[in-house]
Order: C-alpha cells, then sequence, then structure tokens
C-alpha cells in the first residue's frame, strides 16, 4: 500500500473519531479554556492583542498565539456553526498527530508497517487518552498533533536542500500557533530537535557535513524566533512579571513534588497516571475501576514488554541511538521529583531556570516526548514477533489480537466517546445570546458585573457546563465576572465582593470606580457547589437602592442596570483644568484621545487595570508620572492648555 493510501486511511479514521465524539452535535466546552470555539468572532477580538479585554483587563502573552485559529474560525463561521468548525479542528488534529508520526518514522526507518504501528499507537494510547483528551486543554491537543509534523519538517529542512520544506516548517508555526499557548510546547518541541542536531553531529564522519548541519540548524533556529518574534517577544518581556504573580521557584517545586505521587516510574512504564487509572485517587472517572481489571493490566504491562523487546531487538537499526535518548530525556523529565536523582534536578533547574516552572506537572507538560520514541519502539517489537511467526494465519491473528488489544479494548473510551464526561459538551441556551443582543444596544463602555461573584474562576451551570466561567465568550461586552491573581483587578474583583457581602452603602461608589453599568444575575449557576452567595442574595442587595434598576429578565438571566454614574466610559479627566475628552478605541491596547479646551493641570484616568507598559502621550511626548488611582486604573498628571492629542498605549512590542 503506497503512502497516499495510508494517509487517506488515516484521514477516514479521524473523521470516523470525530463523528463519534460529537455525534451529538453539541459543543466541547470545558475546563480551563472555557468555551473559546463558542464565538471565535469575540476570541479573535480578545485575542487579537496583548491586552485582554476582559474583566478590567489583563495581558497574557500565551493567549495571543490563539487568535491566528479563532480569524479562520470567524470567517469559517459565516458558512458554518460554530459546531462544525470545532468538529472539523478535532477531525485535523488527529489526522496532524497521526499522519505527522507516519510520515516521520517512515522518512526515517523506511518501513510502512513500524511507521504505520507507531502512528496508531501514537493515539490509540492511555497517555494521549488522559494527558491530551480528557484534560481538555487545546493547547495540549496542538502540541500532541504538532510534534510529529513540527519533527519530520525540521529533518527534512536539515537533510533536503529543497527550500519548499524550510517553507513548511516555518509556515506550519502560524497553522499550529495555538501550540505555544500551552508554554511547555517550545521544549516539547525544540528538546527533540535539538537532540536530533546532537546525534546527527555525533554520528557523522565528516567535518565539513557536521559543519554544515550544525550552522544550518541555527539558521533554522533563528529564522524560527523571527517568524514567531510577534508572540515570543512579548512573551519573554512579560513572563517573569505574568510568573511572579502566581508562583516561585519554590512554590513550583513544592507543586511538581505533590503531583509527582500521581506518576511514579510504575505508572509512566505503563503510559499511566494515578488520578485518571485509578479509583481511589480519582472517586469521579468516566470509567470507573475498568482499568484496575486483571485483563487491562496484563496488557498495559504487555505494551511495555514489547516495547521493551523492540528496543533490545533495534539495537542495529540505524536511528536507534536517537529514539533511544529521546526516550530516556522523555523519562527522565516526566517522572518529576521521582526516583531517580528527580528531587535534586528539578530543585536546582527551578531555582537557577524559574522559565521551567511550566513542567510543574511534568507528565503531563513533557510526556509527549517519551511518549513518541514509546510508539515507535512499541512497533518495533511487534514487527519483531510477527516475523518469528512463520505461518500467516497465524501473522494474521496475532496481528488482529495487538490490534483488538491496544488499539480496541485498552482505548475502549475513545470508541464509544465515555473518554469524555456528559458535560464536557453542551449547547448554550438562547436567552444568553438574546441577553448579548440586548447589551450591544448600548453603546457606551459601561462593563457589566455577573453575579454570584465567584471565589475563584470555576463555575458549573444548570444546563452541563463545567470549567473556567465562560462570560466573556458569551457576551460581546466587557465582563466582570470571575476571580483572576492580576494584583489590581483582583483586588476591585475582591471588593465588589466585599461591598456585596456586607452590603455596604458605598457599592456604587465602587461601581462607579470599576466603570460597571449592568450587573446580571445568573440563576443556571450552581453557587453552592462553587462556594459562592446564591443570586437571590445579590437581587436583595441591588432592589431598594435608587440608583439600580431591573431592566429585564432574559430565561434565567435577570438584568439592572446602574443609573449613578453619568460618565460611562474608560477614559475621563478630573481636575479645575480639565479638558473635554473624545476618544476612539483602535484596539485593546491603543486609545487616541481628543482632548479640547485644557485650561491645565488635570488628571487623565483611565479605567484599565494598572500596568507599568500602559503610556501616554501627549503630541508624541511621553507622560512620566503614572500611578495607580481607584485601586486598580491607570492616571497620569498632564499640565498642557489647550486642544492636543493623547495616545495611551500598552507598550511591549516596539513595532505596535
Amino acid at each position: 500500500m503506497n503512502n497516499k493510501k495510508i494517509l487517506l486511511l488515516i484521514f477516514c479514521l479521524s473523521v470516523v473519531m470525530t463523528l463519534i465524539w460529537f455525534r451529538k452535535g453539541l459543543l466541547f466546552a470545558t475546563a480551563e479554556e472555557g468555551m473559546p470555539f463558542y464565538s471565535p468572532e469575540r476570541s479573535a477580538q480578545l485575542f487579537g492583542s496583548l491586552w485582554v479585554d476582559d474583566g478590567t483587563g489583563y495581558s497574557s502573552p500565551a493567549l495571543i498565539t490563539q487568535f491566528p485559529l479563532m480569524l479562520i474560525l470567524k470567517y469559517m463561521n459565516l458558512v458554518i456553526s460554530n459546531v462544525m468548525g470545532q468538529a472539523i479542528v478535532f477531525a485535523l488534529l488527529i489526522f496532524s498527530g497521526i499522519a505527522g508520526t507516519y510520515l516521520l518514522v517512515e522518512s526515517l526507518v523506511r518501513d510502512k508497517k513500524i511507521s504505520l504501528i507507531s502512528a496508531l499507537f501514537y493515539f490509540f494510547n492511555l497517555y494521549a487518552m488522559s494527558q491530551v483528551w480528557v484534560r481538555a486543554l487545546f493547547g495540549a491537543m496542538f502540541t500532541w498533533a504538532y510534534l510529529p509534523v513540527f519533527l519530520f519538517l525540521f529533518i527534512k529542512s536539515l537533510k533536503e536542500k529543497r527550500w519548499i520544506w524550510i517553507f513548511l516548517f516555518l509556515f506550519s508555526s502560524l497553522i499550529y500557533s495555538y501550540s505555544y499557548s500551552y508554554l511547555a510546547s517550545i521544549l516539547v518541541l525544540w528538546v527533540p530537535a535539538g537532540l536530533w542536531v546532537v546525534f546527527c553531529i555525533v554520528t557523522e564522519k565528516k567535518n565539513k557535513e557536521r559543519r554544515r548541519l550544525f550552522a544550518k540548524s541555527l539558521i533554522l533556529l533563528a529564522v524560527w524566533i523571527i517568524i514567531n518574534f510577534w508572540w515570543l517577544y512579548p512573551y519573554l518581556v512579560l513572563s517573569t512579571k505574568a510568573y511572579s504573580a502566581i508562583t516561585t521557584p519554590s512554590l513550583s517545586f513544592e507543586s511538581l513534588k505533590a503531583v509527582s505521587g500521581n506518576f511514579p516510574l510504575q505508572e509512566i512504564l505503563q503510559l499511566k497516571q494515578k488520578f485518571f487509572f485509578n479509583s481511589e485517587s480519582n472517586k469521579d472517572l468516566p470509567w470507573g475501576t475498568f482499568y484496575e481489571s486483571a485483563l487491562t493490566r496484563i496488557i498495559t504491562w504487555g505494551g511495555f514488554a514489547i516495547v521493551f523487546w523492540g528496543w533490545i531487538k533495534s539495537m542495529k537499526r540505524k536511528y536507534w541511538m536517537f529514539f533511544t535518548t529521546l526516550l530516556f530525556v522523555g523519562l527522565f523529565i516526566s517522572k518529576g521529583t521521582n526516583p531517580p536523582f528527580g528531587f535534586e534536578f528539578f530543585k536546582v533547574a527551578f531555582e537557577g531556570l524559574p522559565f521551567l516552572a511550566i513542567l510543574r506537572n511534568s507528565y503531563e507538560k513533557f510526556g509527549l516526548v517519551f511518549l513518541l520514541p514509546y510508539s515507535i519502539f512499541f512497533a518495533y517489537g511487534i514487527v519483531e514477533i510477527s516475523a518469528r511467526i512463520t505461518r500467516p494465519i497465524n501473522k494474521f491473528i496475532f496481528l488482529g489480537m495487538v490490534s483488538l488489544a491496544f488499539f480496541g479494548y485498552l482505548v475502549l473510551p475513545l470508541w464509544i466517546g465515555s473518554v469524555f464526561p456528559d458535560y464536557y459538551f453542551v449547547s448554550v441556551p438562547s436567552y444568553y445570546e438574546e441577553l448579548s443582543e440586548f447589551l450591544n444596544k448600548d453603546t457606551s463602555d459601561g462593563r457589566v458585573l455577573m453575579a454570584p461573584m465567584l471565589p475563584s474562576h470555576g463555575v458549573r451551570y444548570s444546563w452541563g457546563y463545567r470549567g473556567d466561567e465562560p462570560s466573556r465568550y458569551l457576551f460581546d461586552k466587557t465582563i466582570i465576572s470571575r476571580y483572576s491573581n492580576s494584583k489590581y483587578y483582583s483586588e476591585i474583583y475582591s471588593g465588589l465582593i466585599d461591598a456585596f457581602s456586607s452590603k455596604s452603602p458605598n457599592l456604587e461608589g465602587i461601581l462607579t470606580k470599576a466603570n460597571v453599568k449592568y450587573i446580571v444575575l445568573n440563576y443556571d449557576i450552581d453557587w453552592e457547589a462553587v462556594g459562592a452567595v446564591s443570586p437571590e442574595f445579590f437581587k436583595s442587595v441591588l432592589e431598594g437602592r435608587n440608583s439600580i434598576r431591573p431592566v429585564g429578565k432574559f430565561g434565567n438571566l435577570e438584568a439592572f442596570e446602574y443609573i449613578g454614574n453619568k460618565n460611562f466610559s474608560f477614559i475621563e479627566s478630573l481636575g479645575k483644568g480639565a479638558p473635554s475628552l473624545v476618544y476612539k478605541k483602535l484596539s485593546a491596547s491603543h486609545y487616541k484621545i481628543s482632548a479640547m479646551d485644557s485650561k491645565g493641570d488635570f488628571k487623565l484616568i483611565f479605567k484599565q487595570t494598572f500596568d507599568d507598559y500602559w503610556e501616554a502621550f501627549v503630541e508624541n511626548e511621553k507622560i512620566d508620572r503614572h500611578y495607580v488611582i481607584y485601586d486598580y486604573a491607570n492616571a497620569w498628571d498632564i499640565d498642557q492648555k489647550g486642544d492636543f492629542e493623547i495616545n495611551i498605549k500598552y507598550n511591549v512590542r516596539p513595532w505596535d
């Protein structure tokens, strides 16, 4: 069978798996990423800038990498539904992971049987099932799909003299840019690539060829950095501040040490993790005790035995050392602080390189580097065993039993769709869109506060959704709906919670500072499950206040309008000499303001979360006096008379 037919079969398999998973026609939305596929247009608007206009605003350098996909889906949504668009993405991801592995292995070992078995195992295994699909993180899915493609194109770019391979290698970074939102992907992709370069240089006998390989690999890395500079640069600039706000090297190490107990060496060798395959560690497993049966344990340990046999019997193969190095590097990093030497290695690594905090769940983040060579050695083992079976019928029976055991029974949840709990797929009630349309009629910049207010960012809805609070995707208006670790944002959110909890007479003052115009009570929220206060309590606080009036009910959503503020704008001026202001939002990170009839000496207030990278320019001259006002917002002191122009920019990238 030629490669085209094999790739066609892989494509058909990808479509079948997607149809099984999306058979109910619902949107896949859960976990930390929420529902960005609900409205790709809204998601593209949110992630098209370094400054995310959510809540009172925050910077997130990783989120901008999601923009290319959401922009594509935005235009696809003109002709197909959001569910169809998402299903197409899933099918292409599955195809990419399987086909990419096939092409990678076939280009190295020149054996279609080994290549196809490796490719199938890369998808049909317990690691991919639990760490990629069940975790429901789109960044992890993209990284799983991109790793074999990335390595295939990188190797081709080094080996071949045709420029098309370099173009495809660089272009793929844009197509798979969503994977970079999963920051560990940088290591997952480039550690194997680096090991390949080392392998080639060590095994190459000609010094001239060694120098060529080394130089070309450096050029590829440099050009990759340039191509990806649009997200790499802000990440490098902002990452230290972003990570220091939520963790420290010691906290990252303690976190890794705590989770490492879930994946001791014996679990990793079976591609398992206690949390997903041990009912004592997780009572809510969708497959119950299925993976604790004697049969499944025999199969998983049998799989490792096949891998070990393949590793032994392929020692004389040309690329055995590369695959072996990749396997053991992946295993060592993936096992976290488990022995041998895991505790000592990560203790030093986290202290010396805080960037490595992205590995604080090492098995989840880096396990793909272990899985890829594991799949290849599994294929070697199967082919070596089948080669020892002389009778064709016995060989057929053996391969059939192996396929049934490893690609069928062991990953049965993938085939029947139970890999995803029912709440992973949702249908958003129509009254959310009705409320959004109502709010969109208001052209002011007033924010919308969602209640009950949450003590964290997770939420449960009565219509099935569980995951990160999704209101930023459900409504076009700027929404304050969840707690954030962002320093000043968290303070204004906590202040609002305290004001409601104490029924403070100063509630209106905080609403004014936060630029809140509407309060929406959401009766769909399972407020007890998330540790919040009931919507009825919030309603009791709102009722009876002259400055707040009900404006309508939309299904289980009830909207109130705060009318105590005359000017719902993100930008205002204070002081005796304050000018009149008219502003235009050019993007989430750039506002242009026309100041008229200034008498001089006034405060310019910008109601986005304070950040040192917000800068104000009067006629291209930067205003130096920048400070916090209203406990969260930005303010500048300006002494300028007459009419003039002011630009406020989130100035991270020099070219913005």
